[in-house]
């Protein structure tokens, strides 16, 4: 399936790191959950752009996610993998849990919270991979120690009966979604 995604996204990608696999694997929830939660069978689409199109014509209420994937979305999806994240603790934390935070959405089904966590994914995930270019160009290729923080780190995450509860140290007042009106 994973070549199938890259050629339906439009995007040619090597998995050279954990984090790569880690972030393929996202991708494919996120796909998959579209298919689940909104109904637009991705198999009758040729592309991303094909789904968007028609998605933004017949897909009602839900437009203002369409018309923001078709205008950032789907160039920070392939920004992200048009390159190699890489394997440090901070990479793989935020994956983890970005990974997790749309699992929670998934299981919720409430529609709007999900398209906000699949936005929140994909510019968390972006910044990190633009701020990993930037170090990387400025060391002549040598990796940093740094790396990109969430804003809301969750101070501890538990699974209890296959639900998850997130405890935060700092309320989540100050998190960033998106809005299209």
């Amino acid at each position: 399936m994973t070549n199938t995604l890259f050629s339906f996204i439009g995007v040619h990608k090597d998995i050279n790191t954990e984090a790569d696999e880690k972030f393929v694997a996202i991708v494919q929830q996120i796909m998959t959950s579209i298919e689940k939660l909104t109904g637009f069978e991705l198999n009758d689409y040729d592309s991303l752009q094909d789904l968007i199109d028609d998605a933004k014509v017949n897909g009602g209420k839900q437009r203002y996610f369409w018309d923001w994937l078709d205008e950032k979305g789907q160039g920070s999806l392939k920004t992200i993998l048009r390159h190699s994240l890489p394997d440090n603790d901070d990479v793989l934390d935020l994956l983890e849990y970005r990974e997790m935070l749309l699992e929670i959405d998934v299981q919720n089904g409430i529609l709007s919270s999900y398209f906000t966590s699949v936005a929140d994914t994909l510019y968390a995930i972006r910044e990190v991979t633009l701020a990993y270019l930037e170090e990387s160009a400025a060391s002549e290729g040598k990796t940093s120690s740094k790396g990109y923080k969430e804003p809301f780190q969750p101070k501890s995450k538990t699974r209890n009966e296959g639900k998850w509860e997130i405890h935060f140290e700092k309320p989540a007042e100050h998190q960033q979604v998106f809005c299209y009106y």
